[in-house]
């Protein structure tokens, strides 16, 4: 090829000097001329001329237009062909020896016949000399002569058209004679002829052949698949092809045919307006009519493979086709056809047509597939890509990645507009448009990045999301942004169906974008349906991606919603059966940010200061659907739960649910009945507050609280240990001051655990349940609130005696009645001022208190404790100003001082700043007489049935309990003796009232008249009156008494029908009672307060019970009564006392009343419970006229009784039936003073397998409340549990597998397409359901057939077995276009000696590209790929065909890759600082620039260089042409500054690895030296030096000067696998060989891991050791000993490798440092350095080092340079042999030691002292 280019130019020479310029083309068809004694034949017509010049030396020919002939009147010297032949010899072993023969022409004639058939052509004979060269047993420059004859002709292109023209050339069989061969001549051989065409581009352009900016050469290539199918590519050449073949068979065919395969058939330039050269190639057309002799149409076989040479400037352009020739020897082949060439011009004008105004302007018009938008400075600039080394340039220029990269066909008359020409263009991985071109549809993108749209469907990999309406093909806008592309959707107008992968959600896509990583995100609306009843979402972000999965082992990507995210708000009464009106919240699904999260108003309770969320999670379908719910309160002075009565306030805490979807069964089509349930602060009536559990739910607000006081108190008076209400919220009227109010009953409590007064002083305890109720109503005119409270209670609780008081002190006792009242009652409005504010003004109107009594009755001491809650405790609770313990036995004992029982202590408090004062006893004075004695007879008497008798006696006051007890008898009037039944601290609470006489005693009594002294009274209970002897024994009693105590008051009623009568017993007098009646649910209940009457006579109390009203449900209801009196105390801390009421006794009555409640509607007629499968249950009952709701309980059967399970669900007028899922419960989630979800705790639900039943009550509502009818109830039902049914799908015959959110996937292509589902139960059904329309698919031949549509839709599909049903969901995404492949480049090159290329390109993300026989790789999620792959050996250049495949098996265009060896050679610029050096593989004959840049402080001094000829080595940019060899050059550099001005020069030192491991080049001083780099590494090889020249033949001299920049090339020598060189040791040193001086020393210090390698792979025998390595090595071979010395050296590091053993070893002299405190330990060791630390290691060892003492080593020359410290340490290592000289005379003592003579060196140490 060398000798080919270097004849041409010379060609070009003797023909610019030799042709006159006087010659002009003529008219006529031929023409001969005359030149230098040659001649030249002209073959032309009116369109085209063809000069033959046979010139002395050579023969060319000239191919120009002929009206350019006509104009310029003289010859062409440029547009120039030449023959060429070439004799390839085979030698055996699949080698050949080519040369280059002689072509001389013999003859050249006019003839009016050809091979092809008649026509007028110029026939040249030409003789050939083959040299021979090389052949065994043939003497070199052996001549062969042959002959053969070429045939020039004009022809025309085409039939219908006078245009196109060309010359075909037809060569004839290579004409041999046997006798001219030699004798020994049996190789085989072949002839290749060719025609190469200098200046390609601008043949008939002369005028710009020198100019830059020269026209493309583009390339046809014709694709004819195995079945005739044909497709034709145009392409441009952007890099030098050589002798690449013009036919393949791609890989995958199967077999070669007759005419398929990849043809490259013609080389061209389209971008003049006239005369646009040609060369046609490879044999397709031998099958098909290409050219036209005459009018005969004729086929040819064009040339078999083509040589290419862009460039810019089109003379430096070059093509050369190339055939096989033909051959005979002794043959007379007379018109033979050897090889045929054609070449001409397109769009040629006549000699009479005028010729464009500017006839070689060059239009930027061309075809491409590849564009390029980028970013700079906010704008957009689309480029044209040819291939990926030009995308490299404009990254470079942009200084940026491409914001897009766009594939497709495409034109462009001038670069400014690209207008896409095949129905599909592929705008990013993730997007590809697609439009009917025959229905006007287009596509056009300009270079500032608008673009042009009609009738564009845009398609992700799986799917479309948008196809136009019919008659919106306009309304789509596709703008190009930073960001990538931005589509803007008209949602009506768009016919696409979206669906995400939640199931009942959809999606309406507004705005969709896409950048050229693959990300495809949309924006728009998405509705949740049934899930999300009312919804309203904003589709903020909705992301596809790819996803990785295996199937069948094999790896594939699927291309789906990798995140869903949205905004909006959505009803959840419906959804959870709450009245929560309104939730805002997100859905997002995207990963890592996965959220389902909604803050609520929760208008039910108006809770104004609240936040909330409510999260969902997928079922295990995919469903969305409610999981989590909670909500935090913080208010002040509290919310009001049901406004606007302050009944209830929520102030604090939070509630909600969890984990709901873990409960879910099957599909989530029912209501589950929810509840809230958490922990919440909360105050009732303002008298109670406290944190505790909560629950929330239709119709129902439960607290029960364990952390409670009173309000306005803190923790300071903390007197309940428990407290909880729930909220019955009933509709009722009262009249209050003539006013009637209608509002709301607030039923109260289930949970009440008092302390009463305080924790501490415990005098009544109560632990059972209470029913606390109020009213709350608003006027008519709706201006004042009533709020009424009066609730009665009794409950079990427990009395506790204080242990000062007077009798039975500490003593405790359970009382089974303890009655309860709270009172208080007011008016306030509620217009005109703040909610709060309202609030506040009727907690200071209303004085709320609880009272509670507990009587103790029966026992030895009867007592009633009694207390009085008030409002707000702020003054010490003291005695009679809140509570009291009443002793009536007390009052009959006045001559007795009590005073000193009175109890004032300080108390403390829970709360630790709590100072609140409790007081407590009774001040009753009582004298007694002085006598002493000890017998007598007393008389008790009982005046009343219940009355108890007494008897006191007064000990003296030093007297224990037991002396009386040890002492004292008592007898009857029979002189019986009684047993007493003392009452001590052991049995105080077991009192036998059956026993005669019960007996205590009272210390340090005092009379009222104080006489001085102490008494201990005895108090004895005597069972029955009498007559008793009371004896003392050896003790006297001072005084004794007798009395009776009467009961406390009692009730004693009785109900006939409606009517009360009765009486109250034992009334006191002066007393004022009040009789309070309530209707309850529950014999002894409180629920409904009727009536309240003060007491007029207690010997007669008759009152009615009413019958109807607005104050009770309709029902029947068990009567209680309430007997209540006055007591007084300071309510309100103003030191004066109130009076307020306390129950004293009540009684219960066992037989019901019925009353009826006008307000409240009819009951339902009827209602029925099924379970409808999945543990969902139905109710089902008659629509109540007029009714606005219904509340649905839910009754459970435990232990045979039907009870209340405490869920249920308050709906609308409108509802008559709900789904219930009974077991979806969840559990309860508590929320932290941080107003942040806690954790969540365990919460009762219900669950399967048991018998349930419901009630149902309609409602009205009126003034706030709800007033109920009766309740209905259902049969009860059997809830069975579920069970599930395992369902699998397969579409089109591919099981389909579920995500890991459960739903399925599936993606298909058009046309029919069929799913099949099938159960792990035979008896199961099947049922399939669009989504969109939620039409049901029918069933055909057992499987379901997919309907047609666009995008991506939804399928639900239900196992049905018995009543239970469960849904998957499978989302199918339907593609019908076929993914658009987009090759990098049309022709790939191959490395020249391997043969390794790899082919590049882009496809839709995801889609599998297959190549070859069937291989494949993934397009990853930027669309790119790439295919590797070797040519054949031998081969010079293949066609790979490649289509992409989507996921739904849609097929690309098949798309052709031409691979071919680039015969390159690498520029290596050294010492360069410019962004693009110039460095980079280039082609023979090229123009390569390079470039210094700039230096900071220095100035560029030249280049350098050994390979080529620089046009200006002085310029920092300059040019040369690429010779065929690598070449180096190298930029120099002089720092500016410095003395005087001058600098010193600096050369770039370069490596050339040969393949192996990066060496980095060094920049070395002007006569400096090169450092030696560490040796390389290459796999296979062992690195055998660095050398000078590329031939590796002159060894490189590291001590060298340096004067100028230069290459050193890495030596290498091929190596078999790693095996132990000797048996024993695996030689993984490739520096390290058998036959070195130092191998059996490095194995020896290998083995004993004295040394290791510098790497895995090398040695470094000759490198320099330091000191630091030489301590080390002694201090592993002494094991490593750790030494506590402290180190005296400041460059030793405390972490160092080699800090220990420097440690060592100057602890034990071994080192001493070259100063006092310096080691240096990285300097190169020196041998007598070595000699002497290996000196003192062998004292340290104990090894005799007097082996030297008679050593000389005065003989070396080089004594003297021994320093005076070593000469023993070197005479000791001479003698003992530990170091040799480098030469008999010398020792070299100052030279550095090396690594390899270390080793020998370790290794003589060691062995020689053994």
């Amino acid at each position: 090829m060398n000798r080919k280019i270097v004849s041409v130019i010379l060609s070009f020479c003797l023909i610019i000097c030799a042709l006159p310029l006087n010659i002009f083309a003529a008219d006529d068809q031929y023409e001969t001329l005359t030149l230098n004694g040659g001649k030249t034949l002209v073959l032309q017509n009116e369109y085209i001329s063809f000069y033959f010049y046979d010139l002395q030396y050579q023969t060319y020919t000239a191919t120009v237009p002929r009206a350019i002939a006509k104009e310029i009147a003289e010859p062409f010297t440029q547009d120039l062909q030449a023959p060429g032949c070439e004799f390839n010899v085979f030698t055996g072993g699949g080698n050949k020896k080519t040369t280059y023969p002689s072509v001389t022409l013999q003859k050249a004639e006019f003839v009016s016949e050809t091979p092809n058939r008649k026509n007028p052509a110029i026939k040249a004979e030409y003789g050939l000399e083959i040299g021979l060269y090389g052949l065994n047993d043939i003497k070199d420059g052996t001549i062969i002569p042959a002959k053969t004859t070429v045939y020039h002709e004009l022809v025309k292109l085409e039939e219908n058209s006078k245009t196109a023209w060309g010359v075909l050339t037809t060569v004839g069989e290579i004409q041999m004679n046997r006798n001219d061969l030699p004798e020994r001549f049996d190789h085989d051989f072949y002839f290749e002829w060719s025609y190469g065409m200098s200046n390609f581009t601008g043949m008939g352009h002369d005028d710009i052949a020198n100019s830059p900016g020269g026209p493309a050469i583009k390339m046809d290539r014709t694709t004819v698949t195995e079945s005739d199918e044909k497709t034709t590519k145009s392409s441009v050449v952007t890099g030098k092809i050589d002798d690449m073949s013009t036919k393949h068979v791609p890989k995958g065919y199967t077999s070669w045919g007759d005419i398929d395969g990849v043809y490259v058939n013609e080389l061209y330039t389209d971008a003049y307006p006239w005369a646009n050269p040609f060369v046609g190639l490879s044999d397709y057309y031998e099958k098909y009519d290409i050219v036209y002799c005459g009018k005969s149409p004729r086929r040819v076989s064009l040339p078999q493979t083509v040589t290419v040479q862009p460039n810019d400037f089109p003379i430096r352009t070059y093509v050369e086709s190339k055939s096989y020739c033909g051959f005979d020897i002794d043959g007379n082949t007379g018109m033979s056809v050897g090889a045929q060439y054609l070449w001409g011009f397109r769009d040629l004008k006549t000699l009479s047509e005028e010729l464009p105004t500017k006839p070689d302007e060059i239009s930027s018009s061309f075809s491409a597939k590849r564009l390029a938008a980028f970013e700079s400075n906010g704008a957009i600039t689309v480029e044209y890509v040819s291939d990926d080394a030009a995308l490299e340039k404009l990254k470079k220029k942009y200084n940026s990645s491409p914001v897009a990269q766009i594939g497709g066909e495409y034109e462009s008359t001038n670069g400014s507009s690209f207008v896409f020409t095949d129905g599909a263009a592929m705008l990013t991985p993730s997007v590809t448009a697609t439009w009917n071109k025959n229905a006007g549809g287009k596509l056009i993108i300009h270079k500032d990045g608008r673009i042009e749209q009609h009738g564009v469907n845009l398609n992700a990999p799986s799917f479309k999301f948008y196809q136009p309406q019919n008659g919106a093909e306009d309304s789509l806008k596709i703008t190009l942004s930073k960001e990538g592309f931005e589509f803007d959707i008209e949602a009506d107008k768009n016919d696409a169906i979206i669906f995400v992968d939640i199931p009942y959600a959809t999606a309406k896509l507004e705005k969709a974008s896409a950048d050229a990583d693959g990300n495809l995100v949309f924006n728009g609306e998405i509705g949740f349906k049934t899930v999300f009843d009312g919804a309203e979402f904003s589709l903020e972000k909705l992301g596809y991606g790819l996803k990785e999965k295996v199937v069948n082992g094999k790896k594939t990507y699927e291309f789906k919603v990798n995140g869903v995210k949205a905004k909006g708000s959505f009803d959840t009464a419906k959804m959870m059966a709450l009245e929560l009106a309104k939730v805002e919240g997100e859905v997002n699904t995207f990963k890592g940010e996965e959220l389902y999260a909604f803050s609520l108003e929760l208008n039910a309770f108006d809770l104004f200061e609240t936040e909330a969320s409510l999260a969902l999670e997928r079922s295990k379908n995919g469903a969305l659907i409610p999981d989590e719910l909670w909500f935090y309160v913080k208010a002040s002075p509290g919310i009001v739960l049901v406004p606007p009565i302050p009944i209830g306030q929520l102030n604090g805490g939070g509630a909600g649910f969890k984990d709901l979807a873990a409960t879910v069964n099957g599909n989530y089509i029912a209501i589950p009945p929810i509840k809230l349930r958490g922990a919440l602060t909360g105050t009732y009536l303002h008298l109670i507050e406290g944190t505790g559990n909560v629950v929330l739910g239709p119709s129902e607000i439960s607290l029960k609280a364990n952390d409670v006081n009173i309000v306005g108190a803190g923790k300071a008076t903390q007197i309940i240990d428990s407290f909880g209400y729930s909220l019955k919220l009933n509709g009722q009227e009262r009249s209050y001051k003539g006013n009637t109010y209608t509002g709301i009953y607030f039923g109260g409590s289930k949970e009440l655990a008092l302390n009463l007064p305080s924790k501490q002083i415990d005098v009544i305890a109560v632990n059972t349940a209470i029913e606390m109720g109020a009213f709350g109503g608003v006027n008519a005119a709706k201006n004042q609130v009533y709020l009424g409270i009066g609730a009665n209670g009794t409950v079990a609780g427990r009395v506790q005696i204080p242990s000062n008081s007077p009798i039975l002190a500490g003593k405790g006792f359970k009382v089974g009645n303890v009655n309860l009242i709270v009172g208080g009652q007011t008016t306030f409005p509620i217009r005109g001022v703040s909610v709060e504010e309202g609030m506040r003004q009727a907690f200071r109107n209303v004085d709320v208190y609880l009272g509670a009594v507990a009587e103790v009755g029966g026992w030895l001491a009867s007592a009633r404790a009694w207390v009085l809650v008030p409002k707000i405790v702020e003054t010490n609770f003291h005695k009679g100003g809140g509570w009291n313990i009443e002793f009536k036995v007390c009052g009959y004992m006045p001559e007795w001082n009590w005073a000193d029982k009175g109890v004032t202590p300080v108390v403390t408090l829970l709360a630790e700043d709590g100072g609140a004062n409790f007081a407590a006893v009774r001040e009753e004075n009582l004298a007694l007489a002085s006598v002493g004695v000890s017998r007598t007879e007393i008389t008790s008497m009982s005046d009343g049935e219940d009355e108890a008798p007494y008897i006191v006696l007064a000990f003296d006051g030093n007297l224990t309990e037991e002396q009386i007890k040890d002492n004292l008898k008592i007898f009857n009037d029979s002189s019986e003796k009684l047993d007493i039944n003392w009452m001590t601290d052991d049995n105080y609470d077991k009192f036998n009232p059956e026993a005669a006489v019960s007996a205590t005693t009272v210390g340090d009594m005092e009379k009222s008249e104080n006489d001085g002294k102490k008494y201990r009274l005895a108090l004895l209970r005597l069972k029955e009156g009498g007559k008793y002897t009371v004896d003392a024994g050896g003790l006297t009693f001072t005084d004794e008494k007798a009395f009776s105590v009467e009961p406390f008051e009692k009730l004693a009623l009785t109900l006939n029908g409606n009517q009360i009568s009765g009486k109250v017993k034992y009334a006191a007098n002066d007393t004022k009672y009040v009789l309070r009646t309530y209707l309850a649910n529950a014999e002894g209940g409180a629920d409904y307060m009727i009536s309240e009457q003060e007491i007029s006579d207690t010997s007669n109390i008759a009152l009615s019970v009413p019958s109807s009203g607005a104050l009770v449900p309709t029902g029947e209801y068990y009567v209680t009564a309430f007997l209540m009196t006055e007591k007084q105390a300071d309510m309100n801390g103003d030191g004066i006392e109130e009076e307020a009421f306390i129950a004293i006794d009540n009684q219960a009555f066992d037989s019901k009343v019925s009353y009826t409640n006008i307000n409240e509607p009819s009951a339902p007629a009827s209602v029925t419970l099924q379970a409808s499968g999945n543990e969902v249950m139905r109710a089902q009952w008659d629509k109540v006229d007029r009714a606005d709701g219904y509340a649905v309980k839910i009754y459970e059967k435990k232990d045979g009784v039907w009870t209340d399970t405490g869920f249920g669900y308050d709906l609308d007028g409108d509802t008559t039936e709900i789904d219930m899922a009974l077991t979806v419960g969840g559990k309860a989630e508590y929320v932290n003073e941080d107003e942040t979800a806690a954790e969540p705790v365990g919460a009762k639900n219900l669950s399967a397998d048991k018998f349930y039943k419901v009630g149902v009550r309609a409602y009205k509502n009126d003034g706030g409340g709800k007033y109920y009818s009766r309740e209905t109830e259902s049969l009860e039902k059997y809830l069975p549990k579920y069970t599930p049914v395992e369902i699998t799908l397969s579409v089109n015959g591919s099981e389909c597998t579920a995500d890991e959110n459960g739903v399925y996937h599936a993606y298909v292509g058009g046309g029919n397409n069929t799913l099949t589902v099938s159960g792990s139960d035979s008896s199961a059904s099947f049922k399939v359901t669009r989504m969109d329309s939620n039409a049901e698919i029918s069933k055909e031949d057992g499987n379901f057939a997919i309907p047609e549509f666009e995008g991506s839709l939804m399928f639900k599909i239900d196992g049905i077995l018995d009543k239970d049903v469960t849904s998957v969901f499978l989302l199918v995404d339907m593609d019908k276009e076929p993914p658009v492949l987009t090759l990098s480049s049309d022709v790939f090159y191959a490395d020249k000696e391997t043969g390794e290329y790899t082919i590049t390109g882009m496809a839709d993300a995801g889609s599998r590209i297959v190549y070859g026989k069937n291989e494949e790789v993934l397009a990853g999620a930027d669309g790119g790929f790439a295919v590797s792959g070797q040519l054949y050996e031998g081969e010079a250049s293949a066609v790979i065909m490649l289509y992409a495949q989507d996921i739904a098996a849609n097929t690309s265009s098949p798309q052709t890759a031409i691979v071919t060896k680039k015969i390159t050679s690498t520029v290596t610029v050294n010492g360069s600082y410019a962004e693009i050096s110039g460095s980079g593989e280039y082609s023979t004959g090229e123009t390569v620039t390079i470039n210094a840049g700039e230096r900071s402080g220095y100035t560029f001094g030249g280049w350098t260089t050994d390979d080529v000829q620089l046009a200006d080595s002085n310029a920092a940019e300059t040019t040369f042409t690429m010779p065929n060899k690598a070449v180096t050059v190298t930029a120099n550099w002089t720092k500016t500054g410095g003395n005087g001005g001058g600098g010193t020069s600096r050369y770039t030192v370069s490596f050339d690895s040969n393949g192996g491991s990066t060496v980095e080049s060094q920049r070395i001083k002007k006569n400096g030296t090169v450092t030696e780099p560490p040796a390389p590494t290459k796999d296979g090889f062992k690195f055998d030096g660095w050398y000078t020249d590329k031939e590796l033949i002159d060894r490189y001299n590291f001590g060298s000067a340096v004067n100028g920049g230069f290459t050193l090339y890495a030596k290498w020598t091929e190596v078999g696998g790693q095996t132990p060189d000797d048996g024993e040791w695996a030689n993984l040193f490739d520096d390290v060989k058998q036959g070195d001086w130092f191998y059996d020393y490095v194995k020896y210090a290998e083995k004993n891991k004295l040394m290791n390698g510098t790497s895995k792979t090398t040695f470094e025998p000759n490198s320099m050791l330091s000191r630091a390595m030489l301590v080390t090595i002694l201090w592993r071979a002494d094991n490593s000993p750790y030494v506590n010395y402290a180190m005296k050296f400041n460059d030793v590091g405390e972490s160092e490798y080699y800090t220990e053993a420097v440690r060592w070893a100057a602890s034990e002299k071994i080192v001493e440092g070259v100063t006092e405190t310096e080691f240096v330990p990285n300097d190169n060791i020196t041998r007598e350095q070595i000699a002497v630390i290996m000196h003192r290691y062998a004292k340290y060892k104990n090894y005799d080092v007097s082996v030297g003492d008679n050593t000389n080593i005065l003989s070396y020359d080089d004594f003297a340079d021994i320093s005076e410290y070593a000469i023993e340490a070197m005479q000791y290592a001479a003698g003992t042999g530990l170091i040799k000289g480098r030469s008999a005379s010398t020792l070299n003592p100052k030279d550095n030691a090396t690594r390899a003579e270390t080793a020998a060196i370790l290794e003589r140490f060691i062995e020689g002292n053994k």
